[in-house]
C-alpha cells in the first residue's frame, strides 16, 4: 500500500511540473491576427498627425487593439471621422469585439 501512495505522490509531482513549464517566449507572446483589409493610410499619415502613434501603427498589423487606438485618437483628437472610421473597420476585420464593432 506505501509503494502505491509513493508512486502516486510521484507522478502527482511530475505531473504537476511538467504541467507549469511555460518558457518565456510562451508567456510574452501575444496572438498574431490576419486582417481582411489592407491597413489604412502609411507611416508618414501617423506621423503628420503628431499624435505620437508610430509604434501603435507598427503594432496595428497584427493587433486590433492599437489599430483601435488610432482610430480614437483620429475621432477624438482630430475630429476626422472618415480615417477614424477607416481603422475601426481595419480592427473589425482582425477580430471583431466591442470597442471596434461598436464605433
Amino acid at each position: 500500500m506505501t509503494k502505491i501512495k509513493n508512486t502516486f505522490l510521484i507522478l502527482t509531482v511530475i505531473l504537476f511540473l511538467s504541467a507549469c513549464n511555460n518558457t518565456k517566449e510562451e508567456a510574452n507572446s501575444k496572438p498574431v491576427y490576419q486582417s481582411k483589409l489592407p491597413m489604412p493610410g502609411n507611416i508618414q499619415d501617423i506621423r503628420d498627425t503628431k499624435l505620437n502613434m508610430v509604434g501603435k501603427y507598427y503594432d496595428a498589423e497584427t493587433h486590433p487593439q492599437p489599430a483601435t487606438d488610432i482610430g480614437f485618437a483620429y475621432s477624438k483628437d482630430l475630429e476626422d471621422y472618415d480615417r477614424a472610421i477607416e481603422w475601426f473597420k481595419y480592427s473589425d476585420s482582425m477580430i471583431p469585439s466591442g470597442n471596434n464593432s461598436h464605433q
